[in-house]
């Protein structure tokens, strides 16, 4: 693993971690006002955030998205028929994918499960523009797939 991505896998634990432990009791209630406020409030504690563009989802068991940091109000989004966010769902361990938007530029997605009570009761999505992962880390397409997150 290169410095960089090394780098980058230890800043996205980071904050995966600090965001589990603020969103899994409040995505239980599926209550989409106390999770923005969950968000905006761990936010400004995580330091990938303030390094790159970076966007937070929250998505419920059934791929409804609760919650978008920082918020967006252009419409809900169901992310049930991805496969990916299916094998999250399923697995529930972390997982992450390369998906291109449609003016060719490329996003990485790392899907977190959210557990409450040892019930699965949603998943955590954190969004990077790949060319700043590249910018910021050197992070490659090849590298961030090979990341494992689990441990």
């Amino acid at each position: 693993m290169s410095p960089g991505a090394a780098s980058f896998k230890h800043e996205a634990q980071d904050c995966i971690q600090r965001l589990k432990a603020s969103l899994a009791g409040v995505v239980a209630r599926q209550d989409p006002a106390a999770i923005n406020m969950a968000l905006a409030k761990a936010e400004p504690g995580i330091k990938l955030c303030r390094m790159c563009p970076f966007q937070i989802g929250v998505v419920d068991p059934e791929g409804d998205i609760l919650a978008r940091y920082p918020e967006k109000k252009e419409g809900l989004l169901n992310f049930s028929g991805y496969g990916f966010f299916d094998q999250v769902l399923k697995t529930r361990k972390i997982s992450q994918q390369r998906f291109f938007l449609q003016d060719g530029s490329k996003i990485y997605i790392i899907a977190v499960p959210l557990l409450h009570d040892g019930q699965m009761v949603g998943m955590l999505g954190l969004s990077l523009d790949a060319t700043e992962a590249f910018h910021r880390w050197d992070l490659t397409d090849k590298e961030f797939l090979a990341l494992d997150f689990n441990n």
